[in-house]
């Protein structure tokens, strides 16, 4: 086996040989030229060894100053391009400035864990204060999905987005099969965390056990259906549905775009109208929501969600 340097005019070189000693397999170190002739601002642009780890530590002093020009992956991209002769993948800059805001300002998980710590802190400096802290739940997505284990037991999970638009865990519970009886028991305890919130918004599929529940726990809550699940079930009755239209009947806030909007969807898809006005506007559009939910779409955070639930089960 013979090892030399990426730079054919360099002199480092390693040779190796293989033998058997005690019937086992050995290599045997024959020569090792162990000094570099190449320079090293020989530029190299297929560095293995450049990983997302390395490249952290060459830009973590520079993306934590203040007016950074590496803001973005791509910004980090450039600079690695120009600055070391690398040629690094976008999805390799994302995961280098993550890990290097990570070591900069900890992680969003550690902020959460020393809310509780803050509070204490706060109050035990302040003794005539009251200190409380809370997560905004203006809409709330419940869902289910079926866990792949030897006992096939299902989750029922509840989750809303926090002040920076990331999915935050309200509540999750693990039951034998999902039927009205679980739905309840769930929903009660939902309650619990959130109170008396008539102004909540509860986003969830079509499933009956789901709006029953919903129905005698939250009965003056709105419930909505998610976009995602009801276009879906449209779409194996209605083939030439246009995704982009629903969609975009879904986001509008002003009656009159949504009109217009739904008449394009008709045209695409005769018969649909009567079939949404059945289930009512108001449970999945913008336009005819009688809460105050802004830029907040009906759309259940199933999938991350559950990811990040799953893996701490």
């Amino acid at each position: 086996m013979i090892l030399q340097c990426a730079i054919g005019v360099c002199k480092w070189s390693l040779h190796a040989s293989c033998c058997i000693h005690e019937d086992r397999s050995l290599w045997v170190l024959t020569r090792f030229d162990y000094e570099h002739t190449c320079s090293v601002d020989v530029p190299l642009t297929d560095h293995r060894q450049a990983t997302f780890i390395v490249i952290k530590d060459l830009i973590k002093n520079k993306i934590s100053l203040a007016g950074s020009k590496l803001s973005t992956p791509k910004d980090i991209v450039h600079f690695i391009r120009a600055e070391h002769g690398l040629n690094i993948s976008y999805q390799k800059a994302w995961r280098t400035r993550e890990a290097a805001l990570d070591d900069i300002h900890r992680s969003l998980e550690d902020s959460y864990k020393m809310l509780s710590i803050f509070a204490y802190i706060l109050e035990l400096n302040n003794p005539c204060s009251v200190v409380e802290y809370k997560v905004d739940t203006d809409v709330i997505s419940i869902d289910e999905t079926s866990l792949k284990n030897k006992y096939g037991d299902t989750l029922l999970s509840a989750s809303t987005l926090d002040a920076n638009d990331k999915i935050f865990p309200l509540a999750f519970y693990v039951v034998d099969s999902e039927n009205d009886s679980s739905w309840t028991w769930f929903c009660n305890q939902l309650k619990r965390i959130i109170g008396g919130q008539n102004e909540v918004v509860i986003v969830s599929d079509r499933r009956k056990s789901i709006c029953k529940a919903i129905e005698v726990v939250f009965p003056n809550v709105l419930h909505c259906i998610c976009l995602v699940h009801l276009l879906r079930n449209l779409k194996l009755k209605y083939k030439r549905i246009v995704d982009t239209v629903f969609r975009a009947c879904g986001k509008i806030f002003n009656i009159v775009d949504f009109e217009h909007k739904m008449y394009l969807l008709e045209s695409s898809a005769l018969g649909i109208r009567e079939e949404l006005e059945s289930i009512g506007f108001a449970k999945w559009s913008r336009a005819y929501s009688p809460r105050r939910r802004y830029d907040k779409l009906p759309i259940c955070f199933k999938f991350t969600k559950l990811k990040v639930l799953l893996g701490s089960l």
